[in-house]
């Protein structure tokens, strides 16, 4: 799936379906015990609960903002495209 996903201009099916199947592999993997998994625990460690805490906000503030961005370009969009029709 990466290599058509890579290759080719993959439209939003192709994306999510390689996504989804890349997480079903991962998950089989770690289950068969394939593959290690690690814990790390940032209960008793102030400076890196800071970060991680940090690091999820700005994460969920860039997941907000692009998603704006996205829905006001897709609105765009669409009065444009009803403009030129109108013409």
């Amino acid at each position: 799936m990466w290599i058509f996903a890579l290759a080719y201009v993959p439209s939003e099916a192709i994306w999510i379906l390689t996504l989804a199947l890349t997480g079903l592999l991962v998950a089989s993997l770690c289950e068969d015990k394939s593959m290690e998994v690690s814990n790390y625990s940032v209960v008793g460690k102030p400076a890196a609960s800071f970060i991680s805490v940090l690091l999820i906000v700005l994460a969920l503030i860039g997941s907000v903002a692009f998603a704006y961005f996205v829905t006001v370009k897709a609105c765009l969009q669409r009065l444009l495209s009803k403009g030129s029709e109108t013409l």
